[in-house]
């Protein structure tokens, strides 16, 4: 991909603890770490900073997100500033968001419900994220979910679709009582 990008400089990856080092052919391609990264902004002045955030207008570009590619090949899209703040602001009053909040990122941040749910709102309420491991959707969420004890999460179909077949197979070993209490309640 990178070749088909002519004015890509860099590719930061963001190395957990267990992975293994960048190799040299990832490095002569340009592959930097997340800390060599904030390295490079070390130097960087407070007065070049406010700068740069005084020039930023409503209208520019914020952020861009991707599509899964589902129904075709996968599309980018800009979102600008004012687009980001007004849904944030919009989706944290309809959902009374609130400081208090916890939540757990799991879904990709390209994703508009990821960047919403794990970043925008929160900032917009001051509520805390706590990241999921990456194989989460493989397997780890639960575990993560039962230790958060999330307020709420954002989840696409498929995710709730797991948790159905989950609970119908905790059902289905359950006997007496305590069965008849559940069907009752579903």
């Amino acid at each position: 991909i990178k070749d088909s990008l002519p004015h890509l400089k860099k590719i930061v990856k963001y190395l957990p603890e267990t992975e293994e080092p960048l190799d040299t052919e990832m490095r002569e391609r340009g592959v930097i770490t997340w800390e060599e990264f904030m390295e490079l902004g070390k130097d960087v002045k407070d007065d070049e900073l406010s700068d740069r955030v005084s020039a930023i207008k409503p209208g520019h570009c914020a952020t861009l997100i991707y599509t899964s590619g589902t129904t075709g090949p996968p599309k980018g899209a800009m979102l600008s500033h004012d687009n980001i703040v007004f849904t944030g602001k919009a989706i944290t009053k309809s959902c009374g968001g609130s400081h208090e909040d916890r939540g757990v990122s799991f879904l990709p941040l390209s994703h508009i419900g990821g960047q919403m749910s794990d970043l925008i709102g929160p900032v917009i309420c001051g509520s805390c994220v706590c990241f999921a491991q990456p194989d989460a959707l493989k397997g780890s969420l639960r575990d993560t979910l039962l230790e958060v004890h999330p307020t709420g999460i954002l989840a696409v179909p498929r995710v709730w679709e797991k948790f159905k077949e989950a609970a119908e197979t905790q059902f289905q070993s359950i006997g007496g009582v305590k069965k008849f209490i559940i069907r009752k309640a579903m």
